[in-house]
């Protein structure tokens, strides 16, 4: 049985875990769209992304859900990224 200090570290990598997991089919959705006209580009957001993620996941496993926002901050600008990269990648293909 773990004590609640325990418990609470546990679940809050858990949840790191479940967020990734939650968010990874819709990035390598978006890095294959983004990739087809701008592979560098995507690629460097793509580090990005992972450099967030490693942020978020570091933050969030050793000191709780609130302190998690600079990891947050900068996966979602990352996936904003290649979303943006994805729909223009989309519209050129589909248009020329």
């Amino acid at each position: 049985k773990l004590e609640y200090s325990q418990w609470y570290e546990f679940n809050n990598a858990q949840r790191t875990h479940y967020n990734f997991v939650e968010q990874i089919g819709v990035l390598v959705a978006m890095m294959i769209l983004g990739a087809v006209s701008f592979p560098i580009v995507t690629g460097c957001i793509g580090w990005l992304y992972f450099v967030g993620r490693v942020l978020y996941s570091l933050g969030y496993a050793s000191k709780g859900p609130n302190k998690r926002f600079v990891g947050a901050i900068t996966l979602n600008f990352a996936a904003v990224l290649l979303m943006i990269t994805g729909l223009i990648s989309s519209l050129k293909v589909l248009f020329s």
